[in-house]
């Protein structure tokens, strides 16, 4: 009497970001542990390697494995605790105040946000500074792009926080094509220029741009 001896042979596939396939063992054999055997996650811009989905312990059948990433999330600080901020104003869609500081939270890398610089009554807008760098753009409105590059990252960040902060403030100056004679048309008002800032003299007494008594 002939025996036929089946000898199961298993095949585990591990695959990456999208699904790409990275790594395919053929020839498997039952109970076989191949999970040191896992190819190195790839580097995915703006995504972490969170965990594999699946395991190659005890092969008992054809397996896949899938990576997972996660995409990191970052923070758009807009700094109005800076000196030249209250000479204007920076203005974006879904801001919100911390108590500190007017932020945009958990914006994807890779996208960009929108920001307007609105300078006050007597002042001009003159540049953006992105994490202390002054950006080369002279217009008023700006795309700031939320990318590894710019993102300051933080370590193990707590959960339900972002992977990263972005900070940006304007810088505004007095305009010197304001005219200083014409404040407001009463005839009691009038404009100049004190330590370099516009100060409105009315009925003697001294008030910045915003209309706030000195």
């Amino acid at each position: 009497m002939q025996t036929i001896l089946f000898i199961l042979a298993w095949t585990v596939t591990w695959l990456g970001f999208e699904n790409v396939e990275l790594k395919t063992i053929h020839n498997i054999n039952n109970y076989d542990n191949v999970n040191d055997q896992a190819p190195e996650p790839p580097t995915v811009t703006c995504y972490r390697f969170a965990n594999w989905i699946g395991s190659a312990d005890n092969v008992t059948s054809d397996t896949i494995i899938r990576a997972v990433y996660k995409q990191y999330k970052y923070s758009l600080s807009i700094d109005t605790e800076h000196e030249y901020y209250r000479y204007g104003d920076i203005e974006a869609q879904g801001m919100s105040f911390d108590g500190n500081n007017y932020m945009i939270e958990h914006i994807l890398c890779g996208e960009t946000v929108t920001v307007y610089a609105k300078p006050h009554n007597g002042y001009k807008f003159v540049k953006w500074v992105l994490n202390d760098e002054e950006q080369a753009t002279t217009s008023s409105t700006f795309e700031v792009p939320m990318t590894e590059a710019v993102a300051q990252p933080v370590l193990n960040p707590p959960a339900g926080k972002d992977d990263g902060n972005v900070a940006i403030y304007a810088v505004f100056e007095v305009d010197p094509a304001t005219d200083i004679t014409n404040a407001n048309v009463d005839i009691n008002a009038y404009k100049r220029i004190e330590n370099n800032h516009v100060v409105i003299i009315r009925n003697n007494e001294k008030y910045d741009v915003t209309g706030k008594k000195l």
